[in-house]
């Protein structure tokens, strides 16, 4: 359950090694939300597509099928791509929404033990990411890009009973090439 961090005075992390839960794992994490800067971060791993969330385009990537574990775990566990994952996965158990900040209360390694993870004025270095920056400008950012492409989209299929598309459209610039070239990971899933 993602929490306001404002409702705390400061979060701490323990660790990921104690988990059971892996969340490459798990279908809980199967889509991730991308905001324009971050397609040059994943298009050479991960498939790019769109879906509708409460009647708004939203970009998304497709981390694994919703059965399986991402195609970058190995058999020991570990990220095989760890410097280059998904901004999602940088900075998870947080998560920006508009000029909020949430955490994720559901995580097992957070809690009031541990290293400081975050409170309502910091970020710790590790979990920090620059995509955090005037968050809300790239959102409308892309969201107004979104609104460009919405009527070239082509639903592709669904992950988690969400309904996936594609851009099938003719524009070109460089967010529609990295969705593009992407889609080369689609059979990874």
């Amino acid at each position: 359950m993602f929490t306001n961090i404002n409702n705390f005075k400061e979060v701490m992390f323990s660790n990921c090694e104690a988990c059971l839960d892996s969340c490459c794992h798990s279908s809980k994490f199967s889509l991730a939300p991308l905001i324009l800067e971050d397609y040059e971060k994943v298009y050479q791993y991960f498939p790019i597509l769109f879906t509708k969330i409460n009647e708004e385009w939203r970009s998304i990537i497709v981390l694994n099928n919703g059965k399986d574990a991402c195609p970058y775990l190995n058999e020991e566990q570990k990220c095989t791509i760890y410097e280059q994952r998904a901004p999602a996965c940088k900075i998870y158990p947080l998560s920006p929404y508009y000029d909020q900040l949430f955490v994720d209360t559901s995580c097992k390694a957070v809690g009031q033990e541990g290293t400081f993870l975050a409170s309502s004025k910091k970020i710790s270095n590790f979990f920090y990411d620059d995509r955090l920056e005037n968050f809300n400008e790239k959102l409308e950012k892309t969201q107004n890009f979104m609104k460009t492409i919405e009527k070239d989209l082509k639903e592709v299929f669904s992950v988690s009973g969400i309904i996936l598309y594609k851009y099938i459209g003719a524009k070109n610039n460089q967010y529609i090439d990295f969705a593009k070239q992407s889609l080369v990971h689609l059979k990874n899933l």
